[in-house]
């Protein structure tokens, strides 16, 4: 058995996720764990369908076991979206590789690019593009360019290789030292508007899900049909849209201020905003500056509507928490139950009462559940993070 971990949102799972998965399991890699996004995600947007349904289009097609990762690092920066994942798979105390897709596609330059990030010789040039008012990505990409030349800059130009390097980051953070295996990126590009003849973005099929079944294997399909069928596919966005500028309106400045990644005052700038805005869009664009990116402003508003704090980012993972598995999934399952580092259920209300930090992690995921649920195209009652069993399929 050689355990490889993924990270990922499947949101939805396409071909591209399922020949990272055969790409690794080719290279000798045997069982395969997923850490995955709940029902929101890094773009500070709702899932397109119930992480349930998407965990099991991964367990038909290629992976064996799903984590969940807590909504706090779920919907976070791609720095706190890395060392959340990564500290999971470290948790798990037997997993020997971290499995990725780069655009790049090769581990020595991401290694290098890494640690060019990490040195000292970037804050000068990067604290005078901040200065001059560029976003954090786009200053610390012509930092790098000019400290270590266009080529190393030009590798932290595309969204795939960013988030590669940050799960390399966060490893060398945490002190686990475990094999990387990447796979470059062929065809479209990762927000594309447009597919190729075999793959297409997530992005795109976000917004075309009468594409899907081009694009996605066969076994993904049938799972997202019978999701529209259950009224679980896809997400009702105006709902959800008008849910959360209602809930916003009644939050005061003070609780805004407790608000994760907040910087030059933004949190003021919130507020105002939501007292204007007679629209999630309109609020989005409000609060958007030159500073602030569209997915930052998205994220910063996701997480006022979650009441996710700046203390429940800094708070690891406590706990692994089981979503769905296959047979091959409860092989993995028998060794963490010698290996894992931290406790280990698929039963929420079992994880919460093993500390104050389980029980703040499992606070946030049931009620961020409770108002997904509440936007599907046939709603459901409160409490399904209690009712929902795990997913559990035959080996692919």
């Amino acid at each position: 058995m050689r355990i490889f971990g993924v990270i990922a949102e499947f949101n939805p799972f396409h071909n591209g996720h399922a020949s990272l998965i055969a790409a690794a399991r080719e290279a000798g890699l045997s069982h395969c764990v997923c850490v995955m996004s709940g029902n929101f995600t890094q773009r500070g947007e709702a899932a397109v369908t119930d992480k349930r349904v998407r965990a099991k289009s991964a367990l038909k097609c290629g992976a064996d076991l799903i984590l969940e990762l807590p909504v706090a690092h779920a919907t976070a920066s791609a720095a706190h979206f890395a060392i959340g994942a990564v500290q999971i798979l470290e948790a798990c105390g037997c997993v020997e590789a971290l499995a990725f897709g780069s655009e790049c596609g090769d581990t020595d330059k991401l290694r290098k690019l890494a640690v060019a990030l990490d040195s000292r010789e970037i804050s000068a040039p990067l604290r005078r593009y901040l200065d001059e008012g560029m976003t954090f990505a786009k200053a610390r990409q012509l930092a790098l360019a000019q400290i270590f030349g266009e080529d190393m800059g030009h590798l932290l130009s595309s969204p795939n290789n960013i988030l590669a390097v940050e799960y390399i980051r966060a490893a060398a953070d945490i002190c686990w030292d475990t094999e990387l295996f990447t796979v470059r990126r062929f065809g479209v590009t990762h927000d594309s508007t447009h597919p190729d003849a075999e793959y297409a973005s997530a992005s795109y099929l976000r917004g075309n899900i009468n594409e899907l079944e081009c694009y996605v294997p066969q076994p993904a399909a049938e799972v997202y049909r019978e999701a529209m069928a259950r009224g679980l596919y896809p997400l009702d966005q105006n709902r959800l849209e008008d849910m959360m500028l209602s809930y916003l309106r009644r939050l005061n400045s003070a609780t805004l201020e407790s608000l994760p990644e907040l910087s030059e005052g933004i949190e003021g700038r919130l507020y105002n905003a939501i007292r204007k805005s007679t629209s999630l869009p309109e609020l989005h664009k409000t609060l958007k500056t030159k500073r602030y990116t569209m997915s930052r402003v998205r994220r910063l508003v996701l997480s006022a509507f979650l009441d996710i704090t700046a203390k429940d980012l800094t708070t690891p993972p406590p706990y692994l928490r089981v979503i769905g598995m296959n047979s091959q999934g409860q092989e993995i399952l028998t060794k963490l139950r010698k290996t894992a580092k931290l406790p280990m259920s698929g039963s929420l209300a079992r994880l919460r009462e093993l500390s104050p930090e389980c029980a703040r992690t499992a606070m946030i995921e049931e009620r961020a559940t409770d108002l997904y649920t509440a936007a599907l195209t046939a709603p459901l009652p409160c409490g399904y993070e209690y009712t929902a069993k795990i997913v559990t399929i035959d080996k692919h």
